[in-house]
């Protein structure tokens, strides 16, 4: 029976060429587009979580209150995880560490600036990166020691054995090659090129040494036992601050690793989502495309109905039983499916390095992996089994005397089904046009809104020591009636206010400016200059003569400058990433969302190909039966447009909520949705209805 299903279903896509074509390749685009976002999501999900004890491991934050506002990051004092190693219940390990700073590696002439991590051994125990060569068990113990990435020891040596070899740390200090580790994972919170012991970092950095709890400045992280011992390390932790200095109100919590990324955005001192929010979009963006492209199937494949009645007719008459019908209609949407998987497939690699240069991330298919052949697997059969599920039930239920008898079959609640469903495609289609108009609208006017200085021609390179400058939020949080002459105590020394400054943008451009204070930097630590060109000169030569100056002031580091819109563009990334994927995807659907309208205007149009043609006997004009086609057709978009706007002002009015600054939301999205949705209709449709009023009225009437 399945050889004869599958011959029979092979036929049918021979001898309906263009259906096929359409079918497959509609539903091709949805698969791929679903496969796509789903593998972005899968990347996304999988941060942090290819250490072997992730789900037992915990970052520390710590919540301050200021200016009724609760603020809460992951930076703790020096003396956490040595508190929290010998008296937080269940713990396994403790570590703290640098987050990944730039600094000077260099081996002869070779000068590589490099992502450096100082870590305690705990470090390396608690995210337990492959070791290629080197003992696990001793390093970060010798003060002068080093652990490379398999990546950067190959900048550094070529092909040569690294192990007891040495390198320089900005000039200074003299390293050993003690171990080289598998490069960080992309999908990693934690990007870095090499590791130096703890020990090392105190050694530079004397401000470091003191045992304040004060001093917010490094990472901790927490491996417990068992997840067992989570609530009471939770809440031994939350007034550990308190315990080692009265006077000290900062509370601190433990959140977990596997949920760093995603769960990164903290409202009165609780995690309450972040990129999980994204994800969540992305998600149901593809369920969505994937869906369409099924709706598209389903009125292309009952468009058809007319020409398939007979078959059906004679397949019953001689003995086939409903059933059988349904599993071989099952069978050819199923082999539709699988064809459309493997286009699908090409489609998903020709995209994806493009995808991977537009987003800067690094997705890909691991061919390996059980578990992406068994979701394909599934994704392919509830795609088959979705699609061809109405085409199935509706085809199998007619009545063969009727269908051989030339009787015309009852329609009406199929068209209306259909109609249903082309609505439903819309509706999303006008949504996605309103809100991605909505996010390019809001990603503009942040761009273009100021933020207290000019960028321009400004670059980066990474005086009274008494005194500090302020910004007028830090002014406002400190209640300063006369800021000027204040005196104000930073870091256990007294400081003079001699300045107000004028907020602006430092850190995200979508919240409010937080309080600063300015200070002159006296440390030989400094690790950005900035400075603005002369806009009256080449700028090509301007930045020779400032490579120059730098080479000349030290010529043991390679010259490093960015322009400062540079570094401003990466706080935007989220949101282009949403944008990106949004205009494209959002594309594909609305493509998607007209072959399931040109479905439906095939059908329609072979229903009243009579109707048509008495029509134009009695002498309408094809201009008229144009507007008599369309009609319907623009009846049903603006039912979609009724239907998608209030949920895209609800969807919307969400996503915007979450931004201090924000774009108000105009009627102009709509409007543009509104008018691209029936334009594409109206292109759609008279695509076919202009062959249909072209046509001879004696070819559909000759027989009556």
């Amino acid at each position: 029976m399945f050889k004869l299903n599958l011959k029979i279903a092979l036929r049918n896509l021979w001898r309906n060429k263009g259906f096929s074509l359409i079918n497959i390749g509609g539903l091709a685009i949805g698969l791929a587009s679903c496969m796509v976002l789903l593998i972005y999501v899968a990347y996304e999900w999988s941060y942090d979580k290819q250490f072997k004890n992730s789900n037992k491991t915990y970052v520390i934050y710590q919540n301050v209150v200021a200016n009724g506002k609760t603020f809460s990051w992951p930076w703790t004092p020096n003396v956490m995880a040595g508190e929290v190693q010998e008296k937080l219940p269940g713990v396994k390990y403790a570590s703290h560490s640098t987050y990944p700073r730039p600094n000077l590696i260099t081996l002869g002439n070779n000068k590589q600036s490099s992502k450096v991590v100082f870590a305690d051994p705990s470090f390396l125990k608690i995210l337990d990166y492959k070791f290629i060569k080197g003992n696990p068990e001793k390093v970060l113990q010798n003060l002068n020691s080093i652990i490379l990435t398999k990546s950067f020891a190959k900048k550094l040596f070529g092909n040569e054995d690294p192990i007891n070899k040495t390198v320089k740390l900005e000039n200074q200090d003299v390293l050993k090659v003690e171990a080289i580790i598998e490069d960080s994972p992309a999908n990693s919170s934690i990007i870095f090129e090499c590791i130096m012991p703890w020990d090392l970092f105190l050694k530079r950095e004397t401000w470091a040494r003191e045992n304040n709890w004060g001093n917010n400045m490094c990472l901790t992280m927490v491996q417990l036992q068992d997840n067992k011992f989570f609530p009471a390390a939770n809440a031994y932790i939350h007034d550990i601050y308190k315990r080692n200095q009265k006077e000290n109100l900062a509370v601190a919590l433990l959140h977990p690793l596997d949920r760093w990324h995603l769960y990164g955005d903290f409202v009165n001192g609780k995690s309450v989502g972040g990129k999980i929010d994204q994800l969540k979009i992305f998600l149901l963006l593809a369920f969505c495309i994937l869906l369409i492209a099924c709706v598209n199937f389903m009125n292309l494949s009952t468009a058809r109905s007319e020409r398939r009645a007979k078959e059906v007719g004679v397949r019953k008459a001689i003995g086939s039983s409903r059933q059988s019908l349904i599993s071989q209609f099952f069978s050819e949407s199923i082999l539709i499916t699988f064809i459309a998987t493997v286009i699908a497939f090409i489609l998903v690699e020709i995209s994806i390095p493009y995808f991977n240069n537009l987003l800067n991330i690094k997705l890909e298919i691991d061919y390996s992996d059980f578990k992406f052949w068994a979701a394909l697997f599934i994704l392919m059969i509830f795609t088959g089994l979705t699609a061809g599920s109405y085409p199935a039930l509706y085809l199998s239920s007619f009545e063969p005397i009727k269908v051989l008898k030339g009787l015309k079959l009852k329609t009406d609640s199929s068209v209306s089904v259909r109609k249903v469903l082309v609505v439903g495609q819309f509706v999303f289609a006008a949504c996605l046009i309103v809100c991605t108009t909505i996010i390019y609208q809001q990603l503009n006017y942040i761009k273009n809104k100021p933020i207290g200085y000019d960028q321009s021609n400004l670059i980066q390179f990474p005086a009274d020591s008494s005194s500090v400058m302020l910004n007028e939020a830090a002014v406002k949080m400190m209640g300063l009636k006369k800021p000027i002459g204040a005196v104000i105590t930073f870091w256990g020394t007294k400081y003079t206010n001699v300045s107000v400054v004028k907020d602006f943008v430092v850190e995200s451009a979508y919240q409010k400016v937080a309080p600063m204070i300015f200070r002159l930097n006296t440390s030989e630590d400094i690790s950005v200059i900035i400075a603005r060109l002369n806009p009256n000169q080449n700028m090509s030569s301007s930045l020779a003569e400032i490579d120059e100056v730098v080479k000349n002031i030290e010529p043991n580091y390679p010259v490093n400058r960015k322009f400062v819109n540079e570094s401003f563009e990466v706080k935007f990334q989220d949101e282009k990433v949403l944008g990106s994927l949004s205009n494209w995807f959002g594309g594909f659907a609305v493509f998607i969302s007209c072959l399931g309208l040109l479905g439906l205007a095939l059908f329609m149009a072979e229903q009243r190909k009579k109707e048509i043609s008495i029509r134009k006997v009695l002498g309408a004009s094809t201009a008229n039966i144009l507007t008599l086609l369309n009609k319907d057709f623009i009846k049903l978009v603006a039912i979609a447009n009724l239907i998608a706007f209030p949920l895209a002002y609800i969807i919307i009015n969400k996503w915007l909520s979450a931004f201090e600054y924000r774009v108000s939301i105009s009627s102009l999205p709509f409007v543009l949705a509104g008018c691209i949705s029936v334009i594409i209709a109206v292109l759609t449709v008279s695509i076919q209805s202009v062959k249909v009023a072209k046509a001879n009225p004696v070819d559909a009437l000759k027989y009556e």
